[in-house]
């Protein structure tokens, strides 16, 4: 990794007050990955690059580890995901569906939007495309959205169920049972 590129991430890193920077690094699929905060880290070490931004670099790094962690742990808690929220690319759950103009694949913007930084086609049918010419699937995103808040719904249910399995009764000679 370049030594300008580390310095951008440490730089935005330091001025990032709502601790977002991490989750958007393991959004893009092409600035994270476990050993890459690391690897680039050793390569610094080795170029003698200033220890203080090696060091940041690699808190940066221990954030997005985080972060990817607790999306990946949000998209488990979810459970069965019906198959049509689920990106055809990356088999990941949609957040932003479009539709492909002439393929009519619904797929998730993101993930569509980094196949043409690199390619300018449809990938199911090889067709001219642009990130202009995508159609919103807002029809999907509104069930994708109410899926995601009926399952977080059920969580909280969950654990004050968990919550409420001791309880305190008291009997009539003031012993006080646990259940």
């Amino acid at each position: 990794m370049h030594v300008k590129i580390v310095k951008i991430y440490v730089h935005l890193a330091r001025g990032d007050k709502e601790k977002i920077f991490p989750a958007a690094i393991i959004r893009d699929g092409r600035s994270y990955s476990d050993q890459i905060f690391s690897a680039a880290a050793d390569v610094l070490r080795r170029i003698g690059e200033d220890m203080r931004i090696i060091q940041e670099f690699i808190d940066l790094g221990a954030k997005a580890k985080i972060a990817a962690s607790e999306a990946m742990d949000a998209e488990a808690a979810l459970g069965d995901i019906p198959d049509e929220f689920l990106d055809p690319i990356q088999y990941t759950l949609m957040k932003d569906p479009v539709i492909l103009p002439s393929s009519r694949i619904t797929v998730d913007r993101p993930v569509i939007q980094r196949h043409l930084l690199s390619d300018s086609t449809d990938p199911f049918n090889r067709s001219h495309l642009t990130a202009d010419m995508l159609i919103p699937d807002t029809e999907l995103k509104a069930k994708i959205e109410e899926f995601i808040r009926s399952h977080e719904l059920k969580k909280p249910g969950e654990d004050l169920n968990l919550q409420h399995t001791k309880t305190t009764i008291q009997t009539t000679d003031t012993l006080n049972l646990i259940e």
